[in-house]
């Protein structure tokens, strides 16, 4: 038999993965040496989250959490992905089997992993770890891993990534999910165990102010309307042109289960690159929202949006050498830095998972 207390430890694991404004679209159910994935789409409803590419990403790092952590415990997991004759809620089913323990020497970097959005170090990235890092992130078929470390492209990769910076204050439905997300106090966040602490915006004191004006949509569209919004991208493009190098993670193929993949592959980088001191930022909105026109022809974006979203993937195959035949999925930025102000924190795994055997849940 499998203790509820190795469950346990398997979903706080899994709860360790990121998701888009960390809220954690999972919960989970254990029967019958089953454990349960389901998704909750109410906590991912985004304009990023076009098809549910961004959710299922973040299911893949919260899979590969699942299975680094299940070595440490002795445990075995076998992951099926979306099984049919279940709810379509239910996203995956991992069946659980006792097992020889074992080391895996990403397991350290579960808890430490985490998203640094303060300026980075001008400091290149060690030839070695970027290879660790294209060698991790291309071990797995069909998805690809591509750095760039020239100072040139940085700058213009960093100018379109920025770009998201000014949409997200003049369009409401974007702005409404950032601030759903926002906790304005580390009470606030300690209370609700999900979101995006306001320390770790790593705003400077000088900002601060003005987003905090920025929360009420009535300000954000006049802001727009006089053309202030256009200001915005500038310093968070001064920011990511710091980057040692960016990273971009393609697929050739776009089911469900390949994304799932990518997200596998994403959260292996980022947990080698957290071990080997490397600092990390996804800046990926307007990848999303290029997505977004592609799939859904930009449905819930404006035109001059549209239009200047519009070219985005195949810049980025260009300037990251990516064949016509995958599509850019998740754009990173890598370098040296501090530690973050602050961290994101989790829900506890009593929070989300349910024995069905018992109909309780697990003690903290």
């Amino acid at each position: 038999m499998i203790a509820l207390s190795d469950i346990t430890a398997l979903v706080d694991a899994g709860l360790c993965a990121p998701s888009g404004d960390n809220c954690q679209p999972w919960a989970f159910e254990w029967a019958a040496q089953t454990l349960r994935v389901r998704f909750e789409p109410h906590r991912a409803e985004s304009l990023y989250d076009v098809r549910q590419a961004a959710s299922w990403i973040a299911l893949g790092a919260l899979l590969a959490n699942t299975e680094i952590a299940a070595r440490q415990h002795g445990l075995q997991v076998t992951t099926r992905l979306f099984p049919p004759g279940r709810q379509d809620s239910i996203v995956a089913e991992l069946a659980i089997q006792r097992a020889n323990p074992g080391q895996d020497p990403l397991f350290s970097s579960l808890e430490l992993r985490c998203v640094n959005r303060r300026p980075y170090h001008t400091r290149p990235l060690d030839p070695r770890m970027a290879q660790s890092l294209l060698q991790v992130g291309n071990a797995v078929d069909n998805v690809r891993l591509d750095l760039v470390e020239e100072s040139t492209l940085i700058g213009q990769i960093a100018a379109l990534a920025a770009l998201n910076d000014r949409m997200v204050f003049e369009n409401q439905a974007l702005h409404h999910g950032l601030f759903r997300w926002i906790r304005w106090t580390m009470t606030a966040a300690r209370q609700s165990g999900d979101g995006l602490p306001l320390a770790c915006l790593e705003l400077p004191w000088l900002e601060r102010p003005g987003f905090w004006l920025l929360r009420s949509w009535a300000c954000s569209r006049l802001c727009a309307w006089i053309g202030v919004t256009r200001l915005l991208p500038y310093h968070r493009e001064s920011i990511y042109r710091r980057s040692a190098a960016m990273a971009l993670f393609s697929n050739q193929h776009l089911e469900p289960e390949q994304i799932v993949q990518t997200g596998r592959v994403l959260e292996r980088v980022w947990l080698t690159a957290t071990h080997g001191g490397i600092a990390v930022q996804p800046i990926t909105g307007t990848t999303f929202l290029g997505l977004r026109c592609q799939w859904l022809s930009g449905e819930g974006l404006t035109p001059s949006h549209r239009a200047a979203l519009q070219p985005i993937l195949g810049q980025l195959r260009e300037w990251f050498g990516v064949p016509a035949t995958y599509t850019p999925l998740l754009l990173l930025r890598l370098g040296y830095a501090d530690p973050p102000t602050a961290r994101t924190l989790r829900r506890p795994a009593c929070e989300v998972l349910r024995s069905t055997d018992t109909d309780e849940p697990p003690s903290t």
